[in-house]
């Protein structure tokens, strides 16, 4: 639950105890005093999407999206549209990532920089800590430790390891896009 903190009532001139807000519904909560969120972090609902990436791109999505899943910015009829994205396939290199699942169709929000703190559990351990993680070529949307070596794949870093819990967390940092 976020802090409280004391305001006065400028009716009545007598002290009121509100609560700190942890996540944005837009222009209904101008003026209140932010919290941290549970995870001790700034809610990306609280950060205006042309500061620092924090809000993210709304882009239609082609096909249903996980959290934690990498995708692909692509023009589609003159619209950018998103869809997973797989270093099998070189057209689809990362562009950003989602943090919540949409469905087909649906207005994703897509992060183009920050922490990717839904990447999957599997495969990984604390000791991952630091080290570089790619694009998978054999999991849509999806992410390895082990840079892919087949011919005609695509090589690209997503980023680094900064943190594995419940699940891991990718800190955003695109290294070439290379077919190999």
């Amino acid at each position: 639950m976020p802090n409280t903190y004391l305001d006065i009532d400028t009716t009545s001139g007598r002290l009121a105890r509100k609560t700190a807000t942890d996540t944005s519904a837009g222009s209904a909560d101008g003026g209140k005093v932010v919290a941290l969120a549970s995870n001790g972090k700034i809610d990306p609902t609280l950060i205006d999407s042309t500061a620092l990436g924090g809000g993210g791109d709304a882009i239609v999505c082609t096909e249903a999206l996980a959290g934690g899943d990498w995708v692909n910015i692509f023009l589609s009829g003159g619209v950018r549209k998103c869809r997973k994205a797989l270093a099998a396939d070189g057209t689809k290199p990362a562009h950003g990532f989602v943090t919540s699942a949409f469905s087909s169709g649906a207005t994703a929000t897509i992060y183009r920089s920050g922490t990717n703190t839904k990447v999957g559990l599997t495969g990984f351990t604390s000791s991952d800590i630091g080290a570089p993680v790619f694009l998978s070529d054999s999991t849509s949307g999806g992410t390895t430790k082990t840079p892919p070596t087949t011919s005609l794949h695509l090589l690209q870093r997503l980023g680094y390891v900064s943190d594995v819990n419940s699940q891991v967390e990718v800190q955003l940092d695109f290294g070439y896009e290379i077919i190999l």
